[in-house]
């Protein structure tokens, strides 16, 4: 008997927190569709390059720059034409929803929307005995100034982080678990990471402090 009323608190607990969590993810979704500023933003930013890019290839004619490797400098506006791991999304939702505000951030959105459960599960493997870390965690993402702007935005900031902590988890997972096949997984993952931006590769310090602090 006692053992069955523990087990009931148990489940009312999780089951507390998970409508806690719910809650917070209205919330946090909200805020980045009320405050997404689609192609506003578009006009001598980055913004711009990153969908001229999009739709230069969704019409097929996406040509790199001759000089794009061997040139003694770089120009600004030939950089979003190497980050095809940003493109190449983008112009596939451009292509599937027409040039609109949310086609072009589409990608952005999803990876921010994303990166809400990734945190949730890298709070699980990190703060095993503590539940509602997460919710503090996942509280401090939804108002989180830079992830609210990056993800109403044609920005590679958000795929990045989210193919960054992916590849995390996967090599925590691999790891704990000693499966191969999670380090495999993670390895994929940082290479769609340094496709997004190449400051990705910065990141690749963190595993081997890991393996060894760990």
């Amino acid at each position: 008997m006692n053992s069955l009323i523990k087990a009931l608190k148990k489940l009312k607990a999780v089951t507390k927190l998970q409508i806690i969590i719910g809650l917070i993810f209205i919330v946090f979704l909200a805020i980045r569709l009320i405050l997404n500023t689609g192609l506003v933003n578009c006009q001598s930013q980055d913004d711009g390059m990153y969908l001229a890019s999009s739709m230069k290839l969704a019409k097929e004619n996406l040509n790199f720059p001759r000089d794009f490797i061997f040139a003694n400098y770089i120009n600004p506006s030939w950089i979003p034409y190497s980050r095809i791991g940003m493109v190449f999304p983008t112009t596939t939702f451009i292509k599937v929803f027409g040039v609109n505000d949310f086609a072009t951030t589409f990608f952005s959105l999803i990876s921010s929307v994303l990166i809400f459960f990734l945190l949730l599960e890298l709070c699980k493997n990190f703060f095993k005995k503590d539940r509602y870390i997460k919710v503090i965690a996942v509280m401090l993402l939804t108002f989180f100034p830079l992830n609210v702007v990056y993800s109403t935005r044609i920005m590679p900031e958000m795929p990045l982080v989210l193919f960054t902590g992916l590849a995390i988890l996967l090599f925590i997972y691999g790891i704990n678990r000693k499966n191969d096949l999670f380090l495999i997984f993670s390895g994929i993952s940082i290479g769609l990471a340094y496709l997004v931006k190449e400051s990705a590769i910065i990141s690749l310090a963190i595993f081997p402090l890991y393996y060894i602090f760990e």
